[in-house]
């Protein structure tokens, strides 16, 4: 019951947080309101994220422990 609950909680949160529009090439150039730089920096960034998660994921998947102690390693240099 209480999966059903975040399902429906999620979905709901999703159709009212959405956007107005339904134009699918306006909502892929931001409805023209970002510069260009903005709008490619925004696409790095998913693109850099999403490499990120699938590497890391692979990483564990292949190696293992070692994997594991390699993604934190790599994510503790970044802090320091």
């Amino acid at each position: 019951m209480a999966f059903f609950s975040v399902v429906t909680l999620t979905l709901l949160l999703c159709v009212v947080t959405g956007p107005d529009r339904d134009d699918l090439d306006e909502f892929y150039t931001g409805y023209r309101f970002l510069s260009p730089l903005r709008n490619g920096l925004a696409i790095a960034g998913d693109y850099i994220s999403a490499a990120t998660v699938l590497t890391v994921g692979g990483i564990i998947a292949l190696c293992g422990y070692d994997g594991v102690v390699l993604a934190l390693s790599t994510l503790l240099s970044c802090c320091c």
